[in-house]
């Protein structure tokens, strides 16, 4: 009888070590578990940061500064591409001493997304700025796929304007007679200083 007891004694208490032997596994391993979800976080951000490109306001103004001017000295007119284009354009214009902006909204991304492509038509008064031009620089912080200028040539078509095009970076080469960045084989993702956070 007392090996009976004894025996289920020792079974019991086998049984408790065993349960929280288990209990201070299963935690250890929630840690472990939280720890990892963490680390995969981590490394899935440094993965996306790695994809990505920071340029900085300092490297781009010097850069303009240090452009050859003859080439750029036959356009009067710089027509910017909104919003993009903005800061590009007045760093140009004041590079090249140009003094006449006209403004043309384009756009076709949603932050990293791209939608369907939008033009908002110029009016009339900004039509006859650029039919009064010699030469025209379309200016754009970047041309990616394209569709932008494109676009913009398509619109552009019937007035029978002389135009090229400056931007900061290019994915499509063929479609810029001037950049500072040619990223035509660099699928990263470009970050410039305006762009919000």
């Amino acid at each position: 009888m007392k090996n009976g007891f004894k025996k289920l004694k020792n079974k019991l208490e086998q049984e408790e070590y065993d349960k929280k032997v288990n209990a201070r596994f299963t935690k250890m391993f929630e840690h472990f578990d939280e720890y990892f979800s963490e680390f995969m976080e981590e490394k899935e951000v440094e993965e996306k940061e790695k994809e990505k490109l920071y340029l900085s306001f300092e490297n781009i103004q010097k850069t303009i500064d240090n452009l050859p001017t003859y080439e750029l000295k036959q356009y009067d007119t710089i027509l910017c591409v909104t919003r993009g284009g903005l800061i590009p354009a007045g760093m140009l214009a004041y590079k090249l001493g140009i003094k006449t902006i006209v403004n043309i909204q384009v756009s076709s991304y949603n932050g990293e997304k791209q939608g369907e492509m939008k033009l908002t038509p110029l009016s009339k008064k900004e039509i006859k700025i650029l039919k009064n031009s010699s030469k025209i620089l379309i200016v754009d912080d970047i041309v990616d796929t394209g569709n932008t200028i494109e676009a913009i040539d398509k619109y552009l078509k019937p007035f029978h304007l002389e135009t090229d095009v400056f931007s900061i970076v290019t994915k499509m080469i063929d479609l810029n007679n001037y950049t500072l960045l040619d990223m035509t084989n660099d699928s990263r993702w470009v970050v410039f200083p305006w762009d919000k956070q």
